[in-house]
């Protein structure tokens, strides 16, 4: 898809590009009460490549000082599509959340890096 996009210079606008927030609460899972795991498991995003990406984003995070929201935008705003990510935010904490998150780079190794652990679940 993103080949096909790419070559008809389709622009492309993703309004999940935060997976509704899942990787910021995956990430302090064992922060939440079981009620708010068993919810999580549930969640549309908690897929296997999601699951298996939490941990390169959280060492991502931590390396480059920032959180989930950063690495997540950097690695929507950085694909070959020409694309903005739309972020969804609920108040004021999570505006300036996203707004510091754009300034996140992410080499074309770490890059790979999500790609290969997206790819080795099928996603």
């Amino acid at each position: 898809m993103m080949a096909w996009q790419t070559n008809e210079q389709i622009f492309l606008m993703p309004y999940s590009a935060q997976a509704g927030g899942f990787f910021t609460r995956a990430m302090r899972a064992a922060e939440l009460s079981g009620e708010e795991r068993a919810k999580l498991s549930r969640d549309r995003y908690a897929t296997e490549a999601n699951w298996r990406a939490v941990e390169v984003v959280r060492e991502l995070a931590a390396q480059k000082n920032t959180n989930a929201n950063g690495i997540v935008l950097a690695y929507a705003k950085q694909q070959p599509v020409r694309s903005v990510p739309l972020v969804g935010c609920q108040n004021i904490e999570q505006l300036r959340d996203s707004v510091a998150g754009a300034a996140v780079v992410l080499s074309g190794e770490e890059m790979a890096r999500l790609e290969k652990t997206a790819m080795a679940s099928g996603g």
